[in-house]
């Protein structure tokens, strides 16, 4: 616990100028929603709701909105006796999702709620049901927009009592900065930019009502970022979205992501495959014309096929290149299909349909549609080496180490780049 500040020149209000006048203790934690509320689990804070983490920032905003010193003791509330001082009650303020603009309000009501003839101790050691009620009216309802007017209690819900709840326990999770989601909903000026959207999500019963980053954030810097958002989209296929093809398709990427980066043993792995292809296929039957669905579908069946050792079986290649050509029938510039029909017919026999000059024209497309997605470099440069073509693999592979900006930087980042070194390396004293 810090030292209490001794206040001595309030010229500057409650802002305090420069001078750090808060005196709780600090807490070194993940600013993540979701890591914070772990935190604050393990501590005993809160109601199981999400919460928002109280940075210094964010308390001394709502200090200096309600206009009290820091130190200022608002009342002494039962059955401790414990003064609950401006500081504290702004930093439960800013956990709950309490606007800054709503401080004044929230010390009246504490205020009202300590006085003697309410009672207070009373309420809390009572046995019965017992809801107390605030009754707001002034100027400061008009401010933070409080129903009122006969019928108020059906009428439009009001941000920072009921819809910031929904947020909390629904969306937040996801919708943070630097979550999986694509923008966050941490505030009402959030909610406010995407209303319209959210109105017509949800009315379909879409959840999560956005195509969550399939990329699955920077998970180069944190992989374990993988097992929150495979985590999260599991927990919202069990919630409703499982006929939700984006969430299906965002989920069979996390479940592959998985199996490349974090499975720990080949039956993890296969698990983990098994699971994406499972996601996928259910993705293609629930819409049977969508590209991306059928490309996930094929590139889990790809991998599960190789890690159970099925993959040049002649059912798994079938049902492998029906997928493949179904996407570029589908969607004739699918990169990431391209790529694949050419490592299938790189990789075949030709009594069973391998081409390499096929393969190249595919790899060459997916190049020219996308000059920095290194993975065709990648396997144009496998490519070249099968067939004796060193030079332009080096070409292949450098360029793949010179590229600063992939298109898939944690890719190209764990997997692609070690790889072209490996490459390099294996033909070094080629010709």
């Amino acid at each position: 616990m810090q030292s209490p500040v001794t206040i001595t020149d309030r010229s500057c209000g409650p802002s305090g100028c420069e001078t750090d006048w808060l005196s709780s203790r600090r807490h070194e934690v993940d600013l993540d929603v979701v890591s914070f509320g772990a935190y604050a689990e393990a501590l005993g804070w809160g109601d199981g709701l999400p919460l928002i983490p109280p940075t210094e920032e964010r308390v001394q905003q709502h200090i200096v909105a309600g206009q009290r010193y820091p130190d200022e003791t608002i009342a002494i509330l039962p059955p401790l006796r414990s003064e609950a001082t401006a500081e504290k009650i702004a930093i439960n303020a800013v956990m709950a999702g309490a606007p800054a603009a709503a401080m004044p309000l929230i010390y009246a009501a504490i205020e009202a709620m300590a006085d003697p003839d309410f009672d207070l101790a009373g309420l809390n050691a009572t046995t019965g049901s017992v809801v107390p009620a605030v009754i707001v009216n002034g100027p400061i309802r008009h401010r933070l927009g409080i129903p009122a007017s006969h019928a108020s209690a059906y009428s439009a819900p009001p941000f920072n009592n009921q819809v910031v709840r929904l947020l909390q326990g629904n969306c937040q999770k996801c919708h943070h900065e630097g979550g999986i989601a694509p923008f966050p909903l941490m505030t009402y000026a959030d909610a406010v930019e995407h209303k319209s959207d959210i109105v017509s999500q949800t009315k379909q019963r879409k959840m999560p009502p956005w195509h969550i980053d399939s990329s699955c954030a920077d998970y180069q810097d944190d992989p374990a970022h993988i097992d929150r958002a495979r985590d999260l989209l599991e927990a919202a296929v069990a919630r409703g979205a499982g006929d939700d093809v984006p969430t299906l398709l965002v989920l069979a990427r996390a479940w592959f992501l998985y199996g490349e980066e974090r499975a720990k043993t080949e039956e993890a792995k296969i698990a983990a495959y098994g699971r994406a292809r499972d996601v996928a296929k259910r993705a293609t039957e629930l819409a049977p014309k969508n590209p991306d669905a059928h490309l996930w579908h094929a590139i889990t069946l790809g991998t599960w096929s190789q890690a159970k050792g099925l993959l040049r079986s002649v059912v798994a290649l079938r049902d492998l290149r029906k997928e493949v050509d179904t996407v570029l029938r589908l969607d004739p510039n699918n990169i990431d299909a391209h790529i694949m029909a050419g490592s299938i017919a790189r990789e075949l026999p030709v009594v069973l349909g391998g081409d390499r000059k096929e393969a190249e024209g595919h790899f060459k497309t997916a190049q020219r549609l996308d000059p920095r997605l290194t993975g065709a470099r990648i396997e144009l440069a496998q490519l070249y080496i099968n067939m004796g073509r060193y030079r332009e693999a080096r070409q292949e592979l450098q360029a793949v180490l010179a590229e600063r900006a992939p298109t898939d930087r944690p890719r190209w980042t764990l997997k692609e780049a070690p790889r072209a070194r490996q490459m390099l390396e294996a033909i070094r004293d080629k010709d």
